[in-house]
């Protein structure tokens, strides 16, 4: 029936709906099973032909100093994602969190950066318990920050829901939110992909996902990555 109502003759506003309660119900007879879903299920059949890309590329490689601050010269180079931009009408009657998630490299480490909506993002931390970012791929991964104290939360990386030692972690919110990974840690290389969304939880539920739908993809640079934009 599903495919009947999405099919292109019979597209409707609640395409979205459709495309979203489809791939629960296929994740579910994987954790019915004891397996886990598989990454592909978290992506939007619908997304690729029907909308744009939700976020733009990182341009150059990143050097931040995780610690919080608004630095704007830190993540000029970062690829970008509005979160207002992409809410629909329900969610935009609900007053969200986020408004802005930037993304990009250094050298060894995966850095991502989240801006709160209406101020800076320690005015809204008792708002929220954690932050979760989930790895569509690198598979099975996630890392939860937990405040133990927001300047130094506590970072901890997860693989298939086992806490796994990991170098490299860092994370800190102040005026944003700014997290490192070591992507050695996350066992992946130049060329290698990554998709991940995030998750800010409250009493162990998520209560805002951006993007709302899908994952931030992108790639690991290449050492010449800067050369190479730079020719391009």
């Amino acid at each position: 029936d599903w495919f009947w109502w999405f099919g292109d003759d019979h597209s409707s506003a609640q395409d979205g709906l459709f495309d979203r309660l489809f791939r629960n119900h296929l994740q579910n007879v994987y954790r019915v099973l004891g397996d886990q879903p598989p990454a592909a299920l978290a992506r939007p059949i619908s997304l690729g032909h029907r909308h744009g890309r939700l976020h733009t590329q990182p341009t150059g490689l990143l050097s931040v100093k995780v610690d919080g601050s608004r630095t704007y010269f830190e993540w000029i180079d970062a690829g970008r994602h509005v979160c207002q931009a992409a809410r629909g009408a329900m969610s935009m009657a609900r007053k969200e969190l986020l408004s802005d998630l930037y993304f990009g490299f250094d050298s060894k480490r995966l850095l991502i950066r989240l801006d709160a909506a209406g101020g800076a993002f320690g005015e809204r931390l008792a708002e929220i318990d954690a932050v979760r970012v989930v790895f569509h791929q690198p598979e099975g991964f996630e890392v939860l920050v937990s405040p133990e104290g927001w300047k130094e939360p506590r970072v901890e990386l997860r693989h298939n829901n086992v806490p796994v030692s990991g170098p490299g972690l860092e994370a800190a919110a102040d005026r944003v939110f700014e997290l490192a990974v070591a992507l050695r840690s996350l066992g992946v290389r130049t060329d290698d992909p990554i998709q991940f969304h995030v998750q800010l939880i409250r009493e162990g539920k998520p209560i805002e996902r951006t993007p709302g739908e899908g994952a931030i993809e992108t790639v690991v640079p290449s050492p010449d990555f800067e050369l190479i934009m730079w020719q391009a």
